[in-house]
């Protein structure tokens, strides 16, 4: 920041020499102190500017986009997946809800979807990239894509079947705008 007040101190200098700002006139009224009033004038609307470019260039580029992701439901369905011809598997099915919160569209990519018990077991996602089962297409659902300002996607994730005894929590994955970042749900609330 220093180095931010000698450049705008030397602009200003230059400004001034050149006489790019104004002059003493006597005739026009203007004294010694416009002339200071305009170099302070001059110096404080380029600093502000620079902070508010500077500002918004990490804002766009470094910062997280700001978007909420949420739980909506969790329950079990029925015809999962196939066990046979005739015969369905149940799993359960967690409805999330994600939000776009940005003036500026996101790219979203869900990354991974665990869900971990109180007794350290690890249960991944059903579907996905290697499915080899039927699965019911509420749960695999697209793992990329474009949410436009404030708008919002729902997406759903099938796990098998865990209990509220299992003291469940799903870790979720998910990149926006390809800056990474983990959410966690304890899940009891919403299995029933």
């Amino acid at each position: 920041m220093k180095l931010l007040h000698i450049i705008l101190f030397i602009s200003v200098l230059l400004a001034l020499s050149s006489g790019s700002i104004g002059s003493v006139n006597e005739k026009s009224g203007i004294n010694g102190n416009g002339y200071v009033e305009k170099i302070i004038k001059l110096y404080n609307d380029a600093y502000l500017e620079i902070i508010r470019v500077y500002n918004d260039f990490v804002d766009k580029n470094f910062k997280p986009p700001n978007y909420e992701i949420s739980i909506n439901e969790a329950r079990i369905l029925k015809d999962c997946f196939d066990i046979s011809f005739d015969v369905k598997s149940p799993c359960m099915l967690v409805n999330l809800d994600i939000k776009n919160n940005q003036n500026d569209s996101v790219t979203f990519e869900i990354t991974g979807r665990t869900i971990v018990t109180k007794d350290g077991k690890q249960l991944d996602k059903y579907g996905g990239l290697y499915n080899t089962k039927q699965l019911n297409s509420q749960c695999d659902t697209e793992n990329f894509f474009k949410l436009f300002p404030n708008a919002n996607k729902k997406t759903g994730v099938c796990f098998p079947v865990v209990s509220k005894n299992d003291g469940p929590v799903m870790y979720i994955g998910v990149k926006a705008n390809g800056k990474e970042n983990e959410h966690n749900f304890d899940m009891t609330p919403y299995i029933s």
